[in-house]
């Protein structure tokens, strides 16, 4: 994929800051080789298009309505807006103090809307299809597949990924639905053989994939929450689908997929239904055999027994240690002693600390708080073991 290379400009602005980063990297390698590293799952608090949050009268946001293609609405100067704030979010997250960024996805409407809109052709978003979703969570119009499912005429993700780690000191992770995602978050009018459908779109997946560590993307993720819904088609299928997006990629590459137990519909929500948190132990031991560098999984909100993690042999875990619909701010100590029971399993390099999913139910002031909570009890783990 060196011929969907960056620009000579391109490459020489990002290669300046991957230069940068690559000395502070090696420079930690080897005056801490062994740390508890700090990360974010993917979203921000706000994106600069209409994305798939809505404000509710009480002040609360929700999320469901807002699943809906058509609704992401018309924005002037988008490419300058986009650009903006990715550059505003990511300095925000680097003066957090956080290891590994992301550019907030703030140019999406939504996690895997913005993908089908822009890298895959024959998922209609004007053609909506009513689908019971997250097995049995809520209905949805969707997009529908209308045609094979073919790819964009070049791959597009690695210009999100250089745009962000041109302004980032620190590593940028790029984040990309998966193919069990996509499937479960459209409705298939036309394949009689789903697996065909899914072999679709792995390719599609996998060759942005390979342009992105082209362009030296190291932390690339695809997010699959819905092997938690269906954890027998995650193991059946899910997880060597989700291996094969990365197939060809270069050793460096740090393969990563976030498994959270279900985005909740509003802040504070009371009786929305989450997965079964058991299936964690099933599809990470899968996910370990196949080949996987970390996977980054809900805990703050699930509080999981962690025990399972003896289990594996390579994966290293994203422990979720700050909720993400939820008002309460967790203290450094309560995140420590969810660090430290994961540290009975893992070794410190094989965990890193995150929220549990997104952050776009939390308000900006609230959200950050939890983010310096959460590195301030990753600097109290590492000062102590």
């Amino acid at each position: 994929y060196t011929g969907y290379m960056a620009s000579e400009q391109q490459q020489a602005t990002v290669g300046s800051h991957i230069s940068i980063v690559k000395g502070e990297e090696t420079r930690q390698h080897l005056t801490t080789k062994m740390t508890v590293k700090t990360t974010v799952v993917g979203a921000w608090v706000e994106g600069a298009v209409k994305n798939w949050f809505t404000e509710e009268e009480d002040g609360r946001r929700m999320m469901g309505r807002a699943w809906r293609p058509q609704l992401k609405g018309e924005v002037e100067d988008e490419a300058e807006k986009v650009s903006s704030m990715v550059s505003s979010v990511v300095a925000r997250q680097v003066k957090l103090g956080l290891d590994i960024v992301t550019d907030g996805e703030v140019g999406r409407e939504g996690y895997y809307m913005h993908f089908i809109r822009n890298g895959v052709r024959g998922i209609d978003l004007d053609t909506l299809s009513d689908k019971v979703m997250r097995d049995g969570a809520f209905v949805s119009q969707v997009p529908t597949v209308v045609s094979k499912v073919t790819s964009s005429p070049a791959p597009w993700c690695y210009k999100e990924y250089l745009r962000a780690q041109a302004v980032s000191a620190v590593p940028v992770k790029y984040t990309l639905p998966g193919p069990m995602t996509i499937m479960d978050g459209s409705y298939n009018n036309l394949y009689e053989d789903q697996r065909e459908l899914a072999m679709d779109l792995v390719r599609i997946l996998q060759r942005e994939v390979l342009a992105l560590a082209a362009n030296g993307c190291v932390h690339i993720q695809i997010d699959e929450p819905v092997m938690m819904r269906y954890p027998d088609k995650a193991l059946q299928f899910g997880v060597s689908d989700a291996a094969a997006v990365f197939s060809g990629c270069p050793a460096g590459v740090q393969k990563t997929i976030h498994l959270c137990c279900g985005y909740p519909d509003r802040f504070e929500p009371v009786d929305y239904q989450k997965a079964d948190k058991t299936s964690y132990a099933a599809i990470l031991q899968a996910l370990d055999r196949a080949g996987f560098d970390w996977a980054s999984i809900e805990d703050a909100e699930a509080q999981n027994d962690l025990s399972f993690l003896s289990s594996l042999n390579h994966l290293g875990i994203q422990l979720g240690a700050v909720t993400i619909a939820r008002a309460k701010l967790e203290t450094p100590d309560e995140i420590v002693e969810r660090a430290k029971e994961a540290l009975k399993y893992l070794p410190r390099e094989r965990l890193m600390l995150a929220p549990d999913c997104g952050l776009g139910f939390l308000k900006q002031e609230l959200a950050e708080r939890k983010l310096e909570h959460m590195v301030t009890a990753a600097r109290m783990v590492n000062s102590s073991y």
